[in-house]
């Protein structure tokens, strides 16, 4: 398979080409199979890097030309069949619009120049509806006062730069100005049919080029980088802008405008606290979720997964312990189970961009192992009920440790994609899942004392426990926080979270490549990271209090400690983690600029609090913990930071001690001789 990079390398090797004048079927065909398998992101990846190699304007509006020519079949073989979004619909009606004015002025205009050639002279009457039909292309403003103002600011954070929509852009002002001048002509005597044709075929032009640019590139890339959270906000917008042509915005909203749309959600919210309030203070749940089911059914019918994980956030925003949204996160998931098969449903006919579904794709990754632990819980299944007859152990043991690597897909969830949801304010739900997890993790810890006691009784009892908890799980996943995931995150954050994936690695699975995350630029991030110190030669060194080193030294040094290093500054924000060779705890990028509340358990975070404030108040100058975990004993020490008395942070040093347990007697340097 081509490799994407590649690909953005081989479209700018044509442009530059084609910008020197060299355009030949065998240029062509050489670069033919880029050509037409290229998509939006990277046709604009090209044309951002040949506009900052370029001074002259019209020269790259030339050559920008005949470059998206060549790569028409690409991009029209990537761009979807339909936009499923409100907001792009509306612009596509008003480009269809624009087309149709288009169109209609042409033919005038054709009259005008037929009537011209056959008597030198102008009808008077054409003329004037020939201008009647110029100053009508003046409707297209509030279609570009959108792009300008509302739609290429919402895509500054994913796009490396904004040389692509800036010629879009400039080609608009150019579009208008031209309007202004033939209108000029026209009203001008005598009237300089000469200059009025070359510059109505300018403009005609020109608004061909942004209509295929619009729908080729600039909405396609809007589908990969925006969230429909995004779009909603942009959607907002509309009411002060306008719209193009008279479209009526309310067609988009079944009937209602923005200001009804907005007082229309408020209104489900408070439906849906109401719901979830009903849940959580009535004991007769099966009662109550009749009730619910009977008086909320309108509701229920169109209930999204990001309304009921937001009604949950609102629970513990409003002072409800996580542990007790934990409680009842079943009985909600209960109450809702239809609405969210149906909004899985409604989502599989309109997601983002589909990216999710291509092998690769984060969402795509955990959807692969939810599937193999269907197959993981039938065979474990089968081998706890071989348990109960044969009493085989060492069979049910092997089962246990298998269905046990879902403890690397939770981990996975907890430190890479958890992170970025708290970026965009979705952090209830998280903590809940998390706590959810912990439950599993219990279960699972329980199970494996019960079989080194051999206690069958207890193993099967377990084992049937933990089979639902894991099916929840999955029903969780799947119907709300991967939706809602796929909804508020954009494409550049996916690719960053996908990048730090083999930090932790997979539950039974080898993620695929069909999505690839080499095409969204690495310098849109949306963790905090501290960038790395940067040294023109190894002889740049850093004055430590004693000693001078190179940071690629300091940075060795740190990888080779045989610790586990994580520092948290003052901010209680997660700044660096070391990455050593043998690590005790996962770690991934994700968790770098994380509040470190956020990095724990939710039944763990007050203790981690109490710690750091009693740091920060200098009741205490280290906090030590000791476990056992898989055959090893960890020992973990907290230790808090100061510089000239003014609290800096707190750095977590976590060590496998085993061996130096073990230690006895003396071993002296000399006894290596």
């Amino acid at each position: 398979m081509t490799n994407k990079i590649d690909v953005q390398d081989y479209l700018l090797e044509y442009i530059l080409k084609l910008s020197k004048g060299e355009q030949t079927k065998e240029l062509f065909e050489k670069y033919k199979k880029y050509l037409d398998s290229c998509n939006a992101a990277e046709v604009n990846s090209a044309i951002d890097k040949y506009i900052d190699m370029e001074d002259d304007f019209d020269h790259i509006e030339r050559t920008v030309a005949k470059f998206i020519r060549a790569c028409e079949r690409g991009l029209e073989s990537q761009k979807p069949i339909e936009f499923k979004n409100p907001y792009l619909k509306l612009l596509l009606k008003e480009n269809s619009l624009l087309e149709e004015h288009k169109n209609k002025t042409t033919v005038i205009y054709k009259e005008v120049v037929e009537e011209y050639c056959k008597t030198k002279d102008i009808d008077i009457n054409k003329l004037s509806i020939l201008k009647e039909n110029l100053l009508g292309f003046k409707q297209v403003v509030p279609h570009y006062l959108k792009l300008q103002n509302s739609l290429f600011p919402a895509l500054e954070d994913g796009l490396e730069n904004m040389n692509c929509l800036k010629l879009m852009w400039h080609i608009q002002d150019s579009i208008l100005s031209n309007l202004k001048e033939l209108i000029k002509i026209i009203d001008k005597v005598p009237f300089d049919f000469t200059l009025f044709n070359k510059i109505y075929g300018d403009m005609y032009l020109k608004i061909g080029k942004l209509l295929y640019r619009e729908e080729t590139i600039l909405f396609p890339l809007s589908v990969s980088f925006l969230s429909d959270e995004k779009f909603h906000h942009l959607l907002e917008d509309v009411d002060s802008l306008g719209t193009a042509f008279n479209v009526n915005l309310q067609d988009f909203y079944g009937g209602k405008n923005m200001s009804e749309l907005i007082n229309n959600s408020q209104q489900r919210k408070e439906e849906l606290n109401k719901i979830i309030k009903a849940l959580n203070e009535r004991e007769d749940s099966s009662t109550v979720q009749k009730e619910i089911k009977r008086d909320f059914k309108k509701l229920l019918d169109t209930l999204s997964p990001e309304e009921i994980a937001e009604a949950e956030q609102a629970l513990i925003a409003e002072g409800v312990a996580v542990e007790e949204v934990q409680q009842l996160c079943e009985l909600h998931v209960d109450t809702f189970h239809e609405a969210l098969k149906n909004a899985s449903k409604r989502a599989e006919s309109g997601s983002t961009s589909g990216n999710e579904k291509l092998s690769g794709h984060p969402i795509a990754n955990y959807r692969a192992e939810n599937k193999e632990l269907k197959s993981q819980i039938s065979e474990f299944k089968k081998a706890y009920k071989r348990l109960k007859r044969k009493n085989d152990f060492n069979d049910f043991n092997e089962a246990l440790k298998s269905i046990s690597m879902i403890e690397i897909h939770y981990q996975r969830k907890e430190n890479q994609l958890f992170p970025f949801l708290e970026e965009v304010d979705f952090t209830g739900p998280s903590k809940v899942m998390w706590g959810k997890h912990d439950e599993i993790r219990d279960v699972f810890r329980k199970l494996k004392t019960a079989v080194k006691e051999e206690n069958v009784g207890e193993c099967v009892s377990l084992s049937k426990s933990l089979i639902p908890q894991l099916k929840r799980m999955v029903f969780m996943e799947e119907k709300i926080l991967f939706p809602t995931a796929i909804r508020k995150l954009p494409e550049d954050v996916w690719a960053t979270i996908r990048k730090g994936e083999s930090e932790i690695g997979y539950a039974w699975i080898k993620p695929g490549n069909l999505w690839a995350p080499e095409i969204v630029s690495e310098k849109k991030l949306n963790f905090e990271s501290t960038p790395p110190l940067k040294t023109k030669t190894d002889d740049d060194l850093v004055d430590l209090s004693v000693g001078k080193l190179s940071p690629s030294q300091i940075d060795l040094m740190l990888k080779n400690l045989p610790l586990d290093i994580t520092f948290v500054d003052e901010n209680d924000k997660v700044r660096y983690f070391s990455q050593g060779k043998e690590r005790i705890f996962p770690r991934s990028p994700g968790i770098i600029g994380r509040s470190v509340e956020n990095c724990h358990p939710p039944k763990s975070v007050h203790v981690v609090k109490k710690i750091v404030n009693d740091f920060k108040e200098r009741k205490r100058d280290r906090a030590e913990f000791w476990i056992q975990m898989n055959g090893s004993f960890i020992y973990i020490r907290y230790f808090p930071l100061f510089e000239k008395d003014v609290y800096k942070g707190v750095i977590e040093v976590s060590q496998e001690i085993s061996s130096i347990k073990a230690l006895e007697g003396e071993k002296r340097l000399l006894d290596e001789e």
